[in-house]
């Protein structure tokens, strides 16, 4: 993907849910894409459509100094988390449950390989400008989905019973310890810029009262640490974080955030 000079002074905007123009990009095209606030509308890239990547923007545009990141960005994921701690199906059952009700990315592979979420975490970084690439991220995934690779998705939905016991057995031994599973998503800044922060990204066993351990269904939720919001007093976004509504709902945002001359309506016509 190439910018030319042009894009600092094109009047035309953007308004998208895909993640892989903002990852695959340099982090200089990225930076050149939304120098312009209000000309790359990616609300829906991360989160499903909530203010997240906006609120990380404004906070950076007002030198708020963020401290740390951490929070559950796939909904896949955390409906999946949220089943299994229910320990009532088996973990294919659920994935089929998840592909059937359209929770999931057209290859399901995509959300338990975890780069999905790391995608959304190199996009959150970026927007913080700090010159971050999918390379940075410590990456865990959900499974060991390279043994499916080259497989058709309804091959693969057939094999993943293979891992059922074992997914079973994370489950389980949380809950000896009075803990749950979440597929967690981290941004550690451990000086300011040009240092690079530390991203990583897995599955990580921790409280069930926890502000991440909470969580049920397909939400997402995102605590953010600044020197303002500090330990104890996180700034916290949740919102719906699966299906296609969802996303619908955060693009028409975006195109609403971009109407030039924009007036107030009736609700009730």
């Amino acid at each position: 993907m190439l910018l030319h000079k042009p894009i600092n002074d094109t009047n035309n905007n953007i308004v998208t849910a895909n993640k892989n123009p903002l990852v695959d990009c340099t982090p200089k095209e990225f930076e050149l894409l939304i120098r312009y606030r209000d000309r790359y509308g990616m609300r829906a890239a991360v989160m499903g459509g909530a203010h997240t990547v906006n609120q990380l923007i404004d906070f950076y545009d007002t030198s708020e100094h963020i401290t740390c990141i951490t929070g559950c960005f796939s909904g896949t994921l955390g409906y999946l988390c949220s089943e299994l701690e229910k320990n009532e199906k088996q973990f294919s059952e659920i994935v089929k449950d998840a592909v059937d009700m359209k929770f999931t990315e057209p290859n399901p592979i995509d959300d338990l390989n975890g780069r999905d979420v790391a995608r959304k975490l190199v996009i959150i970084a970026r927007s913080l400008n700090y010159p971050v690439n999918l390379e940075d991220v410590k990456l865990e995934s959900f499974i060991d989905t390279n043994k499916y690779l080259g497989y058709s998705i309804n091959d693969f939905l057939n094999k993943i019973s293979e891992e059922n016991e074992s997914i079973s057995k994370k489950f389980r031994e949380a809950k000896e310890k009075g803990q749950t599973l979440r597929y967690i998503a981290s941004l550690e800044i451990t000086d300011r810029p040009p240092k690079l922060p530390n991203l990583k990204v897995g599955l990580e066993s921790i409280s069930k009262d926890s502000i991440l351990g909470s969580l049920k269904g397909s939400a997402n939720k995102i605590s953010i640490r600044t020197t303002i919001f500090s330990e104890g007093k996180e700034y916290i976004i949740q919102s719906p974080g699966a299906g296609i509504d969802v996303t619908a709902t955060g693009i028409r945002r975006d195109l609403l955030r971009m109407l030039k001359g924009r007036k107030s309506g009736n609700y009730h016509l």
